[in-house]
């Protein structure tokens, strides 16, 4: 197994070379020029492998083998000194660096092939700078087309980083939506049109101010704690902020803050979006408080409330209407029919009430009904019965109510009329 001494100070490209030739079969010895390299070449190794930074050592290789040993001086690309200093000295091969590690490979496999004479043959100056030379040249063609490979990989690179820069500010530009970064010092390092108009102010006038120059002093430090908090737990803050214009009017501002990373992975500032979402807030309050009123009227109204689909299948009850059905939880209406509650007869006659009513939008108001339940007990109601319509126009069921007569009816003997609704 022919033997290698690499003498050479570069960490990386030593263990590179010494792998590529540790796979091919030669057993090798590393050394840094500051090591004792007479001692290493006692044993006669097959060759020796020096880095630019060692050529000192090459007359030394040369006098002192014998017979002689080959020698493979790595340089820089383009180092015409070093060249001839390595021609004079006998060097058997000149690679630069930029050589691909396969080709020094075959370089070393042509030097250490074996011969039945053990010696190696000795070229003139003359031939050895001219190898020397067209070796230099081929590097030389390797690192130009090695450069421009890179030009283009880097040109390419650029176009489209470009390409991508205008995608993202013609997008952040466009939306509906006021976007902006900030450093770790909470100064704004972007803001978008959008940003700008809310703050009333140019974009060279944003950029390297902080919330405090346009907020006051008790908003800017919740907004500051707020992007402390992304910086410092890395997780998205997201929340709906009230805030009161100079105008005495309420605004609601929807806001999501993540944090920004350089290439590295390290967190480097904020980056955020906020919309005006007052109309979509105050629909919502809106709503809250008409389903409290209606709670609060379910809840506590005497009279049977309900409603239903088109199919006549409960979407809601109230309480009273729970009580009266013999249910705990008006929940447990909900998809039952009066089938489940009266008698047959009963419940095909209110099923045809609802029909009339959906069928003519009209209203079926204050009629008597002798009620019989499914258990057989009968009661007098006064029902009132109106169509449910979305608010597309489109009828999708009825409501209504009644409210119990029997002792009324019975006390009077009288029509009643109630209207619930």
């Amino acid at each position: 197994m022919p033997r290698i001494l690499i003498v050479e100070p570069r960490p990386s490209f030593r263990e590179g070379l010494r792998q590529t030739l540790v796979d091919a079969g030669y057993e090798i010895e590393t050394l840094d020029i500051d090591q004792d390299l007479p001692a290493a070449i006692q044993i006669r190794p097959a060759l020796v492998v020096l880095g630019c930074e060692a050529i000192e050592f090459l007359p030394l290789i040369k006098s002192q083998c014998t017979p002689p040993v080959p020698v493979l001086l790595l340089i820089k690309a383009g180092e015409l000194g070093l060249i001839l200093k390595a021609v004079d000295g006998a060097a058997d091969l000149i690679y630069s660096y930029e050589r691909p590690l396969q080709d020094v490979l075959q370089g070393i496999q042509r030097l250490t092939r074996p011969r039945s004479d053990d010696v190696v043959p000795q070229l003139s100056h003359q031939d050895r700078l001219i190898v020397a030379l067209r070796s230099v040249c081929d590097d030389l063609n390797l690192t130009h087309k090695r450069h421009i490979s890179e030009v283009l990989k880097r040109q390419y690179a650029e176009q489209k980083l470009v390409e991508s820069e205008s995608f993202y500010r013609s997008l952040v530009e466009t939306l509906p939506y006021a976007m902006f970064r900030k450093d770790l010092h909470g100064r704004v390092t972007f803001a978008n049109r959008k940003l700008c108009e809310i703050l009333g102010s140019p974009p060279n006038e944003v950029v390297g101010k902080t919330d405090y120059d346009f907020f006051p002093k008790d908003l800017a430090d919740k907004y500051r704690a707020d992007d402390r908090y992304v910086t410092e737990t890395r997780a998205q803050f997201e929340t709906i902020e009230e805030f009161v214009t100079p105008s005495g009017e309420v605004h609601y501002t929807h806001v999501m803050k993540n944090p920004v990373y350089d290439g590295r992975g390290n967190c480097v500032g904020i980056q955020g979006i906020f919309s005006d979402v007052t109309d979509r807030k105050r629909t919502e309050i809106a709503l809250d408080q008409e389903r409290d009123l209606l709670n609060n009227l379910m809840k506590s109204i005497p009279d049977n409330i309900y409603f239903k689909d088109v199919r006549g299948r409960y979407l809601r009850i109230n309480q009273a209407k729970a009580a009266a059905s013999g249910l705990s939880d008006p929940g447990l209406a909900i998809g039952k029919s009066d089938t489940d509650f009266f008698s047959a007869e009963h419940a095909a006659i209110a099923r045809k009430d609802e029909e009339y009513v959906m069928q003519t939008r009209l209203p079926l108001i204050g009629k008597e009904e002798r009620v019989v339940w499914s258990d057989g007990h009968i009661r007098w109601m006064s029902t009132t019965k109106l169509p449910l319509i979305s608010p597309a126009g489109e009828v999708i069921g009825t409501y209504g109510g009644s409210r119990d007569i029997t002792r009324l009816k019975r006390r009077t003997g009288r029509r009643v009329i109630f209207s619930p609704i």
